[in-house]
């Protein structure tokens, strides 16, 4: 999952389509683009949640689904509720769904935050520890943690914090085991 994606990072990470042949990109102006790349094929959703209308991904491969998402920092009253509602849709959309559901991306909130009580009370819970500080990257020793990789239905797996690439978060890597499958 690539998020923040932006028709200039759509082109430099063009050079993915042939090592991930399936894939699905929705390249935005602002810093809420998110693309998706795999190597095995699913079918996918892109809806567009709240007044901003951010995307949030779904794709069905075999045996899981996976949400991609980006809502917006609740840096402001406007935010918050639009924040709050992304969340809850989130929820929503998982609840209906028959099979085990993987949630990642920069949800921008932490552990203890308030708006993850949607995703808990639908049934996820958290992959990898507390402590995988990923943002700010240029101030790690001030970090937080706010991309997340939550999931349901059995899947574990393990969270790695990966090294700075640039970005003004650290990418994240998650090892999952989903039930039935190896």
């Amino acid at each position: 999952i690539v998020l923040e994606l932006n028709k200039s990072f759509e082109t430099a990470l063009a050079a993915l389509n042939e090592r991930y042949p399936h894939h699905i990109v929705v390249p935005r102006n602002d810093s809420f683009g998110v693309a998706l790349y795999a190597k095995w094929p699913f079918t996918a959703q892109v809806s567009e949640q709240g007044w901003y209308k951010l995307p949030l991904v779904r794709a069905d491969f075999p045996a899981f689904t996976l949400l991609a998402v980006h809502p917006t920092s609740p840096m402001s009253f406007t935010n918050r509720m639009e924040h709050n509602t992304y969340m809850q849709n989130i929820a929503a959309i998982a609840r209906g769904i028959d099979r085990p559901v993987v949630l990642a991306g920069d949800l921008n909130a932490t552990l203890w935050s308030v708006s993850i009580s949607p995703l808990l009370e639908a049934g996820f819970y958290h992959i990898g520890g507390p402590f995988h500080y990923t943002w700010p990257s240029m101030a790690p020793l001030t970090a937080i943690q706010i991309d997340h990789v939550f999931a349901t239905r059995g899947v574990t797996g393990d969270l790695t914090v990966l090294d700075d690439i640039g970005s003004d978060h650290f990418p994240i890597r998650a090892v999952l085991t989903i039930p039935g499958k190896s």
